[in-house]
């Protein structure tokens, strides 16, 4: 409602307090979920199980946030995969791990970081990993949207390959299985 107030209009007091209450509601909303990253913490890494789990030396298991690398059963990009997130990590002196709380497995749901490079995002960005689309509120859902469009366009890694199955696809049998050649028996 509108009333007017020295010449101008103007909303009613009533109005602006509601008008508040749901502007205030919306940023905390906002601010909440970013402030669900507990404080980050420096972390090493024992092993990469693969492209998108890592375990860390305290026994934590380290599920990268947005992302889905290839399982080590869809050759040869699983391994391919796993390997270049090892690289990534080889080239760091200091990893930090922003945590995001827990998946229904119970890994750590995290973003990974060496110096100011995000590996998540690196992950994508160098055709490794996809984004993972049950993740739709990520934090950091626009850089990696980006990545992964800039490796898509310049074809690396994952995108290289024609008619790869995205790993939530894999891991449900949803993928089309290779035709097997047909034998030929001499009668």
């Amino acid at each position: 409602s509108v009333v007017a107030l020295y010449g101008e209009q103007c909303m009613k007091p009533s109005d602006w307090f509601i008008t508040l209450i749901a502007a205030g509601s919306a940023t905390i909303g906002v601010a909440n979920y970013l402030d669900r990253a507990s404080e980050t913490s420096s972390v090493s890494v024992a092993e990469v199980v693969d492209g998108d789990t890592v375990h860390l030396k305290s026994g934590t298991k380290v599920r990268l946030l947005c992302i889905d690398a290839p399982e080590l059963a869809q050759s040869p990009f699983g391994e391919k995969s796993r390997r270049h997130l090892q690289q990534l990590l080889d080239k760091s002196k200091t990893i930090s791990l922003s945590d995001y709380g827990s998946d229904r497995y119970g890994r750590t749901l995290g973003i990974l970081k060496s110096g100011d490079r995000n590996l998540n995002v690196a992950m994508v960005r160098d055709g490794y990993a996809f984004v993972y689309p049950q993740q739709d509120d990520c934090p950091i859902s626009n850089r990696i949207s980006e990545a992964a469009s800039e490796a898509q366009s310049k074809s690396w890694g994952v995108w290289d390959a024609s008619g790869i199955c995205k790993p939530w696809n894999f891991r449900h049998g949803n993928c089309a299985k290779p035709e097997s050649s047909p034998t030929t028996t001499d009668s």
